[in-house]
C-alpha cells in the first residue's frame, strides 16, 4: 500500500519537508480546486472523507495511474500521458490533504507495520535508508527517473 512509495510519510513528521515540495504543493493548490481533487479521487462533491479514506483513494488511483502500469493501461485502452496523470493524482491528494475538507482521524500517520515495511523495502530494494528516498523524491531528476525513464523504475 505504498502507491507513491511512502507518500503518507510526508504527513508523518518523521521525514523533513523541503522547500521544493512546498513550492510544488503551492502550485498544486493553485492549479487544482478542492472540487476537482475530490472528483479525481472518487469522492462526491459534498463528501468530507477521513484521512484513511483519502489515503486509500490515493493509493488506488496512484496504482492505476503509475507510469509502470502504462502497458496495462494501453492494453485496456485507457492510456493517456501516465506521468501527467500520476502527478495530477498526487497533486489532487496533496490538495485535499492540506485542505479543511478532510476529517481528522485518530491515526493521522501510517501504522508502525507500514513504516517498518517501507523502511525494509528501501534498504532491500534500493540499498538506502527511507529518509534518503523521501528527500530524493523532492529532486526533479529523481521524479523523472521514477516516471519510468530507466529500467530501475520497475522497483518503484
Amino acid at each position: 500500500s505504498f502507491g507513491h512509495i511512502g507518500r503518507p510519510n510526508c504527513v508523518n513528521t518523521a521525514f523533513p519537508t523541503s522547500t521544493t515540495r512546498k513550492s510544488r504543493l503551492q502550485q498544486a493548490v493553485r492549479s487544482i480546486t478542492t472540487r476537482e481533487a475530490k472528483t479525481m479521487l472518487g469522492f462526491e462533491r459534498t463528501e468530507q472523507p477521513t484521512m484513511k479514506e483519502l489515503r486509500g483513494a490515493y493509493f488506488q488511483a496512484a496504482k492505476k495511474f503509475h507510469p509502470d502500469m502504462q502497458k496495462q493501461r494501453e492494453e485496456d485502452g485507457e492510456a493517456d500521458d501516465p506521468l501527467t496523470d500520476f502527478k495530477t493524482i498526487t497533486d489532487a491528494y496533496e490538495r485535499l490533504l492540506h485542505s479543511d475538507q478532510v476529517q481528522a482521524d485518530a491515526d493521522l500517520g501510517i501504522s508502525v507495520e507500514e513504516e517498518a515495511h517501507y523502511r525494509r523495502a528501501c534498504m532491500q530494494i534500493l540499498g538506502v535508508p527511507a529518509e534518503i528516498v523521501e528527500e530524493s523524491k523532492q529532486n526533479p531528476m529523481f521524479r523523472h527517473w521514477l516516471g519510468g525513464n530507466t529500467d530501475g523504475a520497475i522497483y518503484w
